[in-house]
């Protein structure tokens, strides 16, 4: 391949991989619970993931949805007090504030052999200077045909800030500047190249 079209090619590619990392940023959280039974014994214990899609700068902007999903693993499980085949949790009503949400997954099923996620979909209508989200599941204990509500919540808020969209963004790799740069270095590329082959051509 001539190596302007290679060297084009391969800035194509980092300008895009850059804008579509700006765009789809994510904020993760991990939070371990642990059950115990009345005489104090380790009953069971589950992992929760939160996956929040935010702006590449981990903000919210006003009238854009985001996904938030909360994917949830049984890490242990007490088998001396559980029947490891019959036993598993249903979570529901997954929850982070108390603005209205979109429920995409509204429950799931997790055991020892099957990870759950729930997912929800937030459209921001109001105009905070910064969101709190306080995560929240309800969820069923099933075992040997018995069953037993319960519930879940994080006790360490995750906040994300407002951006309005007329606000401009800081950094340094906007579109508009990246795809500047772009066109200065291809046509430097390009004019560097022209010379180039004339002098070779030169006798």
């Amino acid at each position: 391949m001539n190596p302007t079209k290679l060297l084009a090619l391969l800035l194509s590619v980092i300008v895009f991989s850059s804008a579509i990392s700006m765009v789809n940023a994510t904020i993760t959280k991990e939070y371990e619970y642990t059950s115990y039974s009345g005489s104090g014994a380790k009953g069971f214990s589950f992992r929760v993931r939160i996956v929040i899609e935010t702006e590449g700068d981990n903000t919210w902007m006003e009238d854009k949805s985001y996904r938030i999903d909360f994917t949830v693993t049984l890490t242990y499980l007490n088998q001396s007090i559980f029947t490891p085949n019959e036993f598993y949790l249903l979570f529901y009503s997954a929850s982070v504030f108390s603005f209205q949400t979109e429920k995409l997954v509204n429950s799931t099923k997790v055991d020892l052999w099957r990870d759950g996620t729930l997912s929800l979909k937030f459209t921001n209508y109001v105009n905070v200077e910064r969101f709190q989200l306080n995560p929240y599941l309800q969820y069923e204990i099933h075992d040997r045909n018995e069953k037993l509500n319960a519930w879940w919540s994080s006790n360490e808020p995750i906040y994300i800030d407002f951006k309005s969209s007329s606000t401009p963004s800081p950094s340094l790799l906007s579109p508009e500047l990246i795809f500047m740069a772009l066109g200065i270095v291809l046509g430097a590329v390009l004019i560097g190249s022209y010379f180039i082959i004339r002098t070779r051509k030169k006798p």
